[in-house]
């Protein structure tokens, strides 16, 4: 605790102090590193980098992207097939239109996805694997049978016309056409 001063003296003042130094800054005594800062000379080298970093970030990108889609689709399901209380459906337009929105910040929207959905990333990979295991009973039970020889053979006739036969009933360009309902 400080002592009183009397009135009329001026406490010394205090430099500032820079930031990042002086008491509490480090509490364990350890000196943190600089910022790595460029060089101009390795600058044509740091674009290179940029590119392999955009990379993940694309495949970041088309994560949320799925994340969300896999969220509003479940949210539209919901709207159409459950008896939701009117309460429930502006809860689900509003949040549907939250997670479509350009302006929202990213931490909203997955606030919104996590308050609506739990978990949702672990709910998305249970939802991949059911439809995984769909397509795979489809396709075992959709087998591919060896079609046999007589049917082979029939299927492959072709019906030919000849000319000068069959196409005799063709009426003439000079005769008015009709239909003979009766």
């Amino acid at each position: 605790m400080e002592a009183l001063q009397p009135m009329g003296q001026k406490r010394p003042e205090r430099k500032p102090e820079p930031v990042g130094g002086g008491r509490g800054a480090n509490k364990k005594g350890k000196k943190q590193p600089p910022p790595p800062q460029a060089e101009p000379s390795a600058q044509g080298q740091g674009r290179g980098a940029e590119e392999v970093a955009g990379v993940p970030e694309q495949d970041e990108q088309l994560r949320l992207q799925r994340e969300l889609d896999w969220c509003v689709e479940q949210l539209e399901l919901g709207l159409r097939t459950h008896k939701s209380t009117p309460k429930q459906a502006e809860q689900a337009a509003r949040a549907i239109k939250t997670l479509r929105s350009n302006r929202a910040e990213l931490p909203k929207k997955r606030q919104v996805m996590r308050s609506l959905f739990g978990d949702y990333r672990a709910r998305m990979e249970e939802d991949r694997k059911a439809a995984l295991k769909a397509m795979e009973a489809a396709g075992r039970s959709a087998r591919m049978l060896p079609v046999e020889e007589a049917v082979r053979r029939k299927s492959s006739r072709v019906c030919r016309h000849r000319s000068g036969r069959g196409m005799s009933s063709v009426s003439s360009p000079e005769e008015e056409f009709r239909f003979n309902f009766f």
